[in-house]
């Protein structure tokens, strides 16, 4: 069984889970993971999105530390 630890530095979250979140699916009889539930209801959009900007602000970061001057703005829409 994993052990999960609670991060005092960010405080604390919790959630509840319903017993419909832990029964297989009826259609394939497999249970997915709580990470794949999250995915699901969040959607892989969000996920894209994030990875997305993280990226952009370690390249910012990256090129500040080579001695770049970097400004990050918003896309303009057309």
């Amino acid at each position: 069984m994993q052990m999960y630890h609670i991060d005092l530095s960010k405080g604390m979250e919790f959630g509840i889970y319903t017993l419909g979140d832990n029964l297989p699916d009826p259609n394939t009889g497999k249970r997915i993971s709580a990470q794949e539930r999250i995915h699901e209801m969040l959607g892989a959009n969000y996920f894209a999105t994030r990875q997305q900007d993280i990226l952009v602000k370690q390249s910012a970061r990256r090129l500040e530390n080579l001695g770049f001057t970097v400004t990050l703005s918003s896309p303009t829409a057309s």
